[in-house]
């Protein structure tokens, strides 16, 4: 799997994803249908800018009703079953509310983030992540 980045427009991007904090640790979730964590972030819908996706699935899997959000950077994952680019974010959660009843299980914060092998794209993330850093 590699991961780099680009500059694309938002018909191309499949995909927003967030990295989130608050209080200066980060935000992950975990999904009700698997065990293991995650950056907010979801799919990007038609006629929707990413900026929009990126703030619509920070609420619906953390509850953020006031935060400061940052579009970094565009990026590409390409595997075997091709390339699919998104939008990476990053946001600082001021406030949040009750946990929308979607598919967010548990909402929790972390000082470092978990090992690869504990997070769902644990590879792609912590990749991201890096990239940020950089």
């Amino acid at each position: 799997m590699k991961v780099d980045l680009h500059k694309v427009e938002d018909r191309y991007r499949k995909y927003a994803v967030i990295i989130a904090y608050e209080d200066g640790e980060y935000l992950l979730v975990k999904h009700s249908d698997r065990n293991t964590w995650e950056v907010p972030g979801g799919h990007h819908e038609v006629g929707e800018s990413i900026i929009d996706t990126a703030k619509r699935e920070l609420f619906e899997e953390t509850g953020a009703l006031e935060y400061d959000i940052t579009h970094i950077f565009d990026y590409s994952v390409e595997s075997d079953k091709g390339i699919n680019y998104g939008g990476l974010f990053e946001a600082h959660i001021i406030r949040r509310g009750s946990l929308p009843d979607f598919e967010i299980a548990q909402v929790k914060r972390f000082k470092t983030l978990p090992s690869k092998s504990d997070m769902t794209y644990g590879e792609i993330q912590h990749r991201l992540i890096a990239l940020i850093k950089e």
